[in-house]
């Protein structure tokens, strides 16, 4: 996070998309609440929404929200997590274009 959140600030977007590659690779059920809350606090929007879509995804809802990380999660990210699960598939969050041009 701490590299790609560098790449970002310093403009590089070869390790930008080295560092999104590695994330779309090794983001598993195990690990995307980490990122989640890692992506929030260290403001990386484009992680953040990727984590999001991957967590409210049918196959992965259920197992995520009914493990023990989710509920020792903070209420602020509990709540958008359930939120952006009811919104409807076709409404994409601000920044859409942006979001996907970092993680490529």
């Amino acid at each position: 996070m701490e590299v790609l959140r560098l790449a970002l600030r310093l403009n590089i977007p070869r390790l930008r998309g080295l560092c999104a590659r590695y994330l779309r690779a090794n983001l598993c059920y195990s690990n995307v609440l980490q990122a989640l809350h890692a992506a929030h606090h260290a403001n990386l929007s484009c992680i953040k929404e990727y984590c999001l879509r991957f967590v409210v995804k049918d196959y992965n809802f259920t197992a995520i929200v009914m493990s023990p990380e989710f509920e020792q999660m903070e209420q602020k990210l509990m709540v958008e997590v359930i939120r952006r699960r009811h919104q409807p598939h076709h409404k994409l969050p601000p920044n859409h274009d942006q979001e996907e041009e970092v993680l490529g």
